[in-house]
């Protein structure tokens, strides 16, 4: 009996320390934000972006940080981004 509770209460912590673990590896997410008359724009790190009227591309609107040089991605989500403004 003692065998089988401690067998139970190892996979309990093990699942418990599973779930606590990140689904994504990356240090970047990406989150919808709701910020003007229904206008959805998304976060990407520091960097706020949006669809552009085709919905083919994004547009990095503004920069949320602090660093004098910032890198703008290619793509996000495999979406290419093509405007700055």
């Amino acid at each position: 009996m003692k065998k089988i509770i401690s067998i139970l209460l190892t996979i309990t912590m093990v699942l418990c320390i599973i779930a606590s673990i990140p689904l994504s590896a990356s240090a970047t997410t990406t989150e919808d934000t709701e910020i003007d008359n229904g206008v959805y724009y998304d976060q990407y790190g520091t960097l706020i972006y949006q669809c552009t009227d085709n919905d083919n591309s994004y547009k990095i609107i503004s920069y949320n940080g602090n660093k004098s040089t910032v890198e703008i991605p290619s793509s996000i989500n495999d979406t290419p981004v093509l405007e700055i403004g």
